[in-house]
């Protein structure tokens, strides 16, 4: 079972919900045992938090049947912040439908467990790399990390979306990608 078909047959079993949020928009989306799981049917979405220092950080990047709040199943509701890089449209459930769902189908339910475990390996990878990594090895990482999802055809990766995925100002993003330009690869 692919990450389509595992969206479709939710979306069979379960009433479901549209949302439309266009390019470059804000919106907030609640999740939570009382809220929503988010299915992205088109689009290209980051999650994002507020920093100390004032600045937008990039929590997530979603794409086309990626979910958005598996983590908060079994939480209290919660809201996040997510940002549409490109025009984008998310199919939504109630997570107590869901989380019934997945106690009565165990394939469904193994699927997910499967999803959930690819998506700790990503956080953990991407801990990594933002924690040891220089601004251009963040840089590098999460562009090779972009160059995997599937994009729409809307969407531009600007030095403000760069700067916002990396927690960095984007005067510095402008700087270290000029530094990696003129660097020798390193082969």
């Amino acid at each position: 079972m692919d990450a389509s078909e595992f969206k479709n047959q939710v979306l069979r079993e379960i009433p479901f919900q549209i949302l439309e949020i266009k390019k470059k928009q804000f919106y907030t989306l609640s999740f939570g045992a009382d809220g929503y799981l988010w299915f992205v049917q088109k689009g290209l979405l980051m999650t994002a938090r507020n920093t100390k220092e004032g600045r937008v950080k990039g929590i997530g990047l979603y794409d086309i049947n990626s979910m958005i709040g598996v983590g908060g199943i079994h939480s209290p509701r919660r809201d996040i912040v997510c940002y549409a890089l490109g025009s984008s449209t998310l199919h939504y459930v109630p997570t107590k439908l869901f989380d019934n769902l997945m106690q009565r189908r165990p394939d469904l339910c193994y699927y997910m467990m499967c999803y959930i475990s690819s998506n700790l390996l990503e956080v953990f990878n991407d801990l990594e790399v933002s924690v040891l990594g220089t601004l251009e090895e963040q840089i590098v990482a999460y562009e090779e990390y972009i160059s995997g999802k599937i994009l729409p055809e809307d969407v531009t990766i600007s030095e403000i979306s760069l700067a916002m995925a990396i927690g960095a100002h984007p005067g510095s993003i402008s700087r270290a990608r000029r530094r990696l330009k003129t660097q020798e690869p390193s082969w």
